[in-house]
């Protein structure tokens, strides 16, 4: 069992006696403003189709908003669940016989009703036991709309209704919880996070990707994103994990499996995107980046080419030492032991920054522990107080913004089951002390489901540190968002 259940497990227990504080005519007073916030705003009015719940005594209640919808002519969905986690989407009209199951949930008997594709539907009403500023909720434990919510199309709004007393700070954001677009409470809609992403890659120009741009565009949609930035990976003359360097220009057509792509071809494909976007009104805005790998002998070339490119932002990062990708072949590296392997890390980073290579964010700094298969492999402050010193002070000087990437530890949490916890806070915190405030939450997404994987948590930890914003780049200039 993970920590994540643990905790959700306990606090599961206090927010129900939480819920039971409320009194009746507290719950039937919160439940009716709700209703009405939803049933006035335009996720409710430009809905065909509604999928909600019937509650519980404790819960909101939703009785008029069923009732209300049937009434307006509305199609109306509610849940059945079935073995193995499985929840489906059935409708019901005015006279549809309900039944209760071993929870006392009420919904139709599968066999005598219509199913809905979870498609076709346009707005999604979710129970919850709390939620966070981020769009997370917690429910009672089962994971079904967990598991259903991903099955929902961009264009269907999820909104979680909860009482004055349900949102929670703390609250523990997990590897496969799925975030809500909105938040409904008696005072109506709830200022949510901006999602933002910065650092992701398509199975068309990344070659370790095998998700195309179409898909990551849709889950950025689903998912309600704000901004999402392409950043595919531009690692000149590495080929199968070694480097060859000098066969070919920085700008040329890759060689047969190397790690880079055209560049002009890749602008052209990205801007076609964008437009597509901009066309359909898309609530996503599609940024134009590249992940550019750091070699020495590669600086004055990128120096010479990438400016002439509209790129919005650039990633600064390393995934090659001692001509090897240590990710592929890493016994350079590693075998020298933890302490030097990541002190040349590091080493190389601040070479990187100290090259005069224009670049936006300083990418994956901790990258360096993915692959070590040390018994501890995470970074430690103490560990490289003054390279961590050096970087920093030169990344600040040079307005260049600390990613802070989550893929590390979802892929540790997902292959293994094992979680190697959040880089060291120390690392930030000193980061924070020198003055350092651009501050880049990334998940380097390369696969489904990776957007906004373990964001949450990362913000809240930050913001305990004193950041107050995060940055991304549009036109090689920052812009910042409220951290919540």
């Amino acid at each position: 069992m993970s920590m994540y259940e643990i905790n959700k497990q306990e606090l599961r227990i206090k927010l129900l006696e939480r819920r039971i504080q409320l009194t009746e005519e507290q719950r039937t007073e919160q439940s009716s403003e709700i209703i009405k916030h939803l049933l006035n705003s335009d996720y409710y009015k430009n809905a065909n189709l509604i999928f909600t719940f019937y509650s519980m005594p404790e819960e909101v209640n939703t009785e008029a908003l069923i009732k209300c919808a049937l009434s307006d002519g509305k199609r109306v969905a509610v849940p059945v669940t079935f073995a193995a986690g499985r929840m489906e989407a059935f409708q019901i009209f005015s006279d549809t016989k309900l039944y209760q199951d071993k929870l006392g949930i009420r919904s139709p008997d599968p066999e005598l009703s219509e199913p809905v594709d979870p498609e076709d539907i346009d707005l999604t009403v979710v129970p919850l036991l709390g939620y966070n500023l981020h769009g997370y909720r917690i429910g009672y434990g089962s994971g079904y709309y967990d598991r259903f919510l991903p099955r929902l199309s961009a264009k269907c709004t999820k909104v979680g209704i909860a009482f004055d007393n349900q949102k929670i700070d703390s609250l523990p954001a997990g590897v496969d919880d799925y975030p809500l677009d909105e938040v409904l409470t008696p005072q109506g809609f709830v200022k949510l996070q901006s999602r933002i992403e910065t650092h992701c890659h398509s199975a068309e120009f990344s070659i370790d990707c095998g998700r195309s741009l179409a898909e990551l565009v849709n889950e950025a949609e689903k998912k309600n994103f704000k901004v999402l930035t392409l950043t595919d990976h531009y690692d000149k003359d590495i080929i199968k994990g070694r480097a060859y360097p000098g066969k070919t220009k920085v700008g040329s057509n890759p060689q047969k499996d190397e790690w880079i792509f055209n560049l002009d071809q890749y602008v052209d494909f990205v801007q076609a995107e964008q437009v597509k976007l901009k066309e359909r009104n898309s609530c996503t805005e599609l940024l134009l980046g590249i992940e550019l790998g750091y070699q020495d002998y590669l600086a004055e070339d990128y120096k010479k080419v990438i400016p002439n490119y509209p790129f919005d932002l650039i990633i600064g990062s390393i995934h090659i030492m001692y001509l090897d990708d240590f990710a592929i072949n890493g016994n350079a590296l590693y075998g020298q032991g933890k302490q030097k392997a990541y002190d040349d890390y590091l080493k190389a980073l601040i070479e990187m920054v100290e090259s005069g290579l224009d670049f936006d964010v300083l990418g994956h700094f901790d990258y360096v522990i993915r692959y070590s298969g040390y018994a501890d492999p995470k970074m430690y402050y103490q560990d490289h107080a003054e390279l961590f010193d050096h970087l920093f002070k030169a990344i600040i000087t040079r307005g260049i913004s600390l990613e802070v990437n989550t893929r590390t530890r979802y892929r540790q949490i997902r292959s293994r089951e094992q979680d190697w916890g959040m880089t060291d806070l120390a690392i930030f915190a000193r980061y924070y002390e020198l003055g350092g405030r651009m501050i880049t939450p990334a998940t380097d997404a390369h696969a489904e489901e990776e957007l906004f994987c373990l964001i949450s948590e990362t913000i809240r930890r930050l913001k305990q540190i004193g950041f107050t914003q995060g940055t991304y780049f549009k036109a090689r200039q920052p812009i910042y968002y409220d951290l919540l």
